[in-house]
């Protein structure tokens, strides 16, 4: 007997459209920025009508608030694993190297959040809030993992002070192989952030 393949329910295939658009939505602000962005492109690029992405999203900065919604549950579903049973600076060099890892990876999904950041400071204002509050939530994740490496029973002025060199070092080292991947060997720029933040912390 011939099986049949299961009806998807209606949520589920939301939840499907709602992905590819957030995937084409990311892969274009990837390759174009947000100056071309629109409704009709992400549209396009997801194989959707333009009804169904108006349908589900309605505008383009509610798309920006999803993607980015999208963008956090990803970064804090790898941080967790990447630091478990790790103590001291390296659980601190273990988050580094798990974010490194995943903005210099292929990923429009994984890289996006750093155009967005660009963006924000070159004068987008309607993403400008929203990447704030992104780095601030990535600052004090940080901050938190070094009062745990260093010993400390709570967050200080040390551990924000060094969080925030840090998450600048790990956003410089991302945004120049986004602009220029031949830059060199991630592996290399590893090497020499775990160098800078056993010297930050250490």
């Amino acid at each position: 007997m011939k099986q049949t393949t299961p009806r998807r329910s209606q949520r589920e295939r939301r939840a499907e459209s709602e992905q590819k658009l957030l995937a084409a939505t990311a892969q274009l602000i990837v390759e174009r920025g947000m100056s071309e962005l629109s409704l009709t492109a992400i549209g396009q690029r997801a194989g959707c009508s333009h009804a169904l992405v108006n349908h589900l999203f309605g505008t383009k900065a509610a798309m920006i608030e999803r993607l980015n919604d999208t963008v956090d549950e990803m970064y804090r579903a790898h941080i967790p694993a990447a630091i478990e049973g790790k103590v001291g600076v390296d659980a601190i060099v273990a988050l580094a190297e798990a974010y490194l890892t995943l903005v210099t990876s292929d990923d429009p999904m994984a890289r996006v959040h750093v155009v967005l950041w660009a963006q924000a400071v070159a004068g987008a204002a309607d993403i400008r809030d929203s990447r704030i509050e992104w780095d601030r939530h990535f600052r004090q994740g940080m901050s938190e993992v070094i009062a745990r490496a260093t010993g400390r029973s709570s967050v200080d002025s040390y551990c924000r002070s060094s969080a925030l060199v840090i998450v600048g070092l790990l956003r410089g080292v991302a945004m120049q192989h986004l602009l220029d991947p031949d830059i060199g060997s991630p592996a290399t720029a590893f090497d020499r952030v775990r160098d800078a933040i056993r010297g930050i912390v250490g």
